[in-house]
C-alpha cells in the first residue's frame, strides 16, 4: 500500500515539477509511515468499556468510513441512523483483527427505516422483518435491510420513499435495489471527465465492497445501465428546466 502512494505521489510531484524533493521527505519518513497504517489495523481502546448506559457494553466497533469509535454497536448504530452506508469494522477476538460489516448485521433484526430521520416508523410492527436490500454506495454494495414508512398506506410506495431518501430506484416495481445520489453523481462526472465504462465503475464498486472476491458481490449490470440512462435523464431535465415546468403545469 505504501508503495501505491508513494507512486500516486511521484506521478503527481513530476507533474508539478517538484518530484525530486518531496518524494526524497517521504522516503525518510518509510518505516514511520509504514507503522501508522499497520497501527490501523488494531485499537488499543478496544474491549475496554463503551461509557454508554448499558454498564456492560464494551467497545467492539469502529466506522471505516468516518472514524468514529470504537464504541459498542448500539452505540454505532444510533450514531449512524442518518448515514446506515458506512462500513462497521468489529473486532473479532479470536482472528485478532477488524472485519467489516453493513449497519443491519450489528443487531439481530435492526433495519435502516425511511420517513422519520432514522428512527423506526410508529405505524409499523415492531416484528417487521424488513425489506432484503441491496443499496450501492460510494464505498460499495450494501446487503442490507430496509424497512418502509407504513405512516400513508402499506409501504407500498417504495420508489417515492426511497427518492426522498436519496437513494434512487432501480426499479419502479417493488424495488430491492438502489443506487444513492452520491454514486450516481460520482459516475456521472467520472465518465465526462474519464469516459469510464459502467462496466469498469461497476467493477470498481465491487472491489471496494470485497477485493478478493469481487465476483461474488450481487449487483446487477443490466440494473446499473437502467439506472444510469434514468439518472441520465433526471439531470437532463432538471437542467433544461422541464421537470420544473411539468411540475407547475400539474
Amino acid at each position: 500500500m505504501i508503495c501505491v502512494l508513494l507512486n500516486f505521489l511521484c506521478s503527481y510531484y513530476i507533474l508539478a515539477g517538484q518530484a525530486s524533493e518531496h518524494l526524497e521527505s517521504f522516503r525518510d519518513h518509510e518505516q514511520e509511515l509504514l507503522g501508522w497504517l499497520f497501527d490501523r489495523h488494531a485499537d488499543s481502546a478496544v474491549g475496554t468499556l463503551c461509557g454508554c448506559p448499558n454498564p456492560a457494553a464494551t467497545k467492539t466497533t469502529r466506522c471505516y468510513d468516518c472514524g468514529y469509535g470504537p464504541t459498542c454497536s448500539e452505540c454505532f448504530i444510533k450514531a449512524h441512523q442518518s448515514s446506515p452506508t458506512h462500513w462497521a469494522e468489529v473486532w473479532d477476538a479470536d482472528k485478532g483483527f477488524f472485519i467489516r460489516h453493513d449497519i443491519s448485521a450489528l443487531r439481530s433484526g435492526y433495519c435502516i427505516s425511511l420517513g422519520h430521520s432514522g428512527l423506526p416508523c410508529p405505524s409499523s410492527l415492531a416484528e417487521d422483518p424488513g425489506v432484503f436490500f441491496h443499496i450501492v454506495d460510494t464505498n460499495g454494495v450494501h446487503c442490507t435491510r430496509i424497512r418502509f414508512c407504513c405512516c400513508s398506506g402499506d409501504g407500498s410506495n417504495r420508489a417515492e420513499q426511497l427518492m426522498k431518501a436519496r437513494l434512487f430506484p432501480a426499479t419502479m416495481r417493488r424495488p430491492t435495489m438502489a443506487f444513492t445520489w452520491h454514486v450516481c453523481h460520482l459516475f456521472h462526472i467520472l465518465h465526462l471527465e474519464s469516459k469510464i465504462s459502467t462496466h469498469d465503475f461497476i467493477g470498481s464498486l465491487r472491489r471496494l465492497t470485497d477485493n478478493t472476491f469481487a465476483q461474488d458481490v450481487p449487483v446487477s449490470f443490466l440494473l446499473c445501465i437502467v439506472c444510469r440512462h434514468a439518472h441520465d435523464c433526471r439531470i437532463h431535465l432538471l437542467s433544461s428546466g422541464l421537470s420544473c415546468e411539468s411540475g407547475a403545469s400539474s
